[in-house]
C-alpha cells in the first residue's frame, strides 16, 4: 500500500475517523477530529525531488475547477518546467464531500508509488461528470477501481467504515486535510502553496511560473 501508518490506535481514534459521516460541513467537522499525527501519508511528488522550485496544489475528485487544472494547466506545467527538472508539484488531496473522500480512499490504497497515484487521478478526472451524475456514485467508483482487477466486491469491501485499511487510510487523508486548514488556512479547492504564499482558487500554468518567480 502506497500509505505508511503506525498500528491503528485507540477505540477513539476509529470513532473519530468515522465520525464524518451525517456531517453537514465535512470542514468544519474534519477541523474539529483528534488524529495522530502518525497517520501522515507519503507525498504524492510529480517531477524530480530535488527540483529547485516546488508546487502544492490541493484538489478534490469532485470539484471541476480541479479537473481542469488536472487535465489543461498540469500538463503544461509538466512538458515546460516539471520535466526539465525545475519544478516538482506535490498533489494532495482536498476532501469536500462523499464522494471525493471515497475516490481519494481508493485511490490510496490501489497506488503503491507516486506514479501510479497520478493515474489512478487521470482516470477518475476523466469520468467525473459521469461518476457525479450517476444514480449511485459509490457503485460507478467501485466500478472504476474494480477494472484493477480485484472485481466489484473485493473493492466494495475496501469502502467498508468497519474495514481497517480504510479506516487508516481515511485518517491520513483526515490529517493531511487538517494541515491545509490549520496551517495554510484553505477551506476550498483547488488550492496552491507557492513559495510559503497560499493561493484559493484555480491557476494556470503560467501564473503558476509567474508566482514561482523562476529566472529566464
Amino acid at each position: 500500500m502506497f500509505c505508511c501508518f503506525s498500528v491503528w490506535g485507540s477505540t477513539e481514534q476509529v470513532d473519530s475517523a468515522q465520525s464524518i459521516y451525517g456531517s453537514v460541513s465535512f470542514s468544519e467537522k474534519l477541523g474539529k477530529l483528534k488524529i495522530s499525527d502518525s497517520y501522515r501519508l507519503d507525498e504524492i511528488i510529480i517531477g524530480d525531488k530535488r527540483a529547485p522550485y516546488t508546487v502544492i496544489v490541493y484538489l478534490s475528485f469532485s470539484c471541476h475547477l480541479c479537473r481542469k487544472f488536472f487535465q489543461e494547466e498540469l500538463p503544461k506545467l509538466q512538458k515546460k518546467y516539471i520535466n526539465q527538472g525545475k519544478v516538482k508539484l506535490i498533489l494532495r488531496n482536498y476532501l469536500d464531500d462523499m464522494a471525493s473522500l471515497e475516490a481519494a480512499v481508493l485511490m490510496r490504497i490501489f497506488s503503491k508509488t507516486s506514479q501510479q497515484a497520478v493515474i489512478w487521478h487521470k482516470k477518475i478526472f476523466d469520468v467525473q461528470k459521469s461518476w457525479k451524475d450517476s444514480p449511485d456514485p459509490q457503485k460507478f467508483l467501485i466500478r472504476i477501481f474494480a477494472k484493477s482487477k480485484k472485481g466489484q466486491k473485493a473493492v466494495s469491501k475496501l469502502l467498508n467504515p468497519k474495514n481497517e485499511t480504510y479506516q487508516k487510510t481515511l485518517a491520513g487523508l483526515m490529517k493531511e486535510q487538517q494541515r491545509a486548514m490549520h496551517k495554510f488556512r484553505i477551506l476550498s479547492a483547488p488550492a496552491f502553496v507557492i513559495n510559503g504564499n497560499v493561493h484559493q482558487g484555480t491557476l494556470k500554468c503560467d501564473e503558476i511560473v509567474e508566482r514561482l518567480k523562476i529566472p529566464e
